[in-house]
């Protein structure tokens, strides 16, 4: 299983963003060519935002059986990213070997740096344990992300969503756990933000991805993007 790494624009600290995808074409909601885009621009946002310089670093170094050979990062204030979509088998051995809970979930996150937190647990499933309270503003290993897309599946087919929508949400949650969020403990910090972004970048439930809004203006009348 062959890895696919993009090199993306400034994180917006003057470094790049590089993000390996493994085996995202064994899957067509995992499709690369769409979600290239889409992930380097997000985590570039993120990566921008003014609350990078208020996280802790943490998280266990990579686990390969995860992450696969994810590059490291371009540049010396460069950040990565990994991304590897797997079957139920994988995942439920990925959250049975660093979770101890024998079954299937629909993401795992495990923060890159040199703490000591474990990885995150899923979107709706199970608890979090990743460190610290916004994303890092140091270059480095961001972390890297699990996904289980037949669990994607069902868990779009039981909502009435889009299944390529589903993969775009778990991968910002994936994403906004390696930068540090927390649900678990940040009362509510981490909900806002996603349900922010998940407007931004993915749009209404259904709609398979979306652009970041944009402020539009109107006689007589000023609207704000949301």
């Amino acid at each position: 299983m062959g890895g696919e790494a993009v090199g993306g624009g400034g994180g917006g600290r003057g470094g790049e963003i590089e993000i390996t995808l493994l085996n995202p074409n064994g899957y067509v909601e995992a499709a690369a060519r769409p979600l290239r885009p889409w992930l380097a621009a997000l985590l570039a946002e993120l990566l921008a935002a003014p609350t990078a310089a208020a996280a802790q670093p943490g998280g266990p170094a990579v686990a390969p059986a995860v992450a696969g050979e994810t590059a490291g990062p371009v540049g010396g204030d460069g950040v990565s990213f990994g991304v590897r979509f797997a079957g139920d088998r994988a995942m439920r051995q990925a959250n049975r070997q660093f979770r101890g809970k024998d079954r299937t979930t629909d993401v795992l996150s495990f923060p890159g740096g040199d703490g000591g937190a474990g990885p995150s647990a899923g979107a709706g499933t199970g608890p979090s344990a990743a460190g610290g309270a916004g994303p890092s503003a140091g270059g480095g290993h961001l972390g890297d992300v699990l996904i289980s897309v037949p669990q994607a599946r069902r868990q779009a087919a039981a909502a009435g969503r889009d299944p390529g929508r589903e993969i775009r949400v778990l991968l910002l949650h994936g994403m906004l756990h390696c930068l540090g969020y927390d649900h678990e403990v940040d009362g509510g910090e981490m909900e806002r933000v996603e349900r922010r972004l998940r407007r931004r970048w993915i749009g209404p439930t259904g709609a398979p991805g979306a652009r970041p809004a944009r402020a539009r203006r109107r006689p007589g009348r000023t609207r704000r993007a949301v």
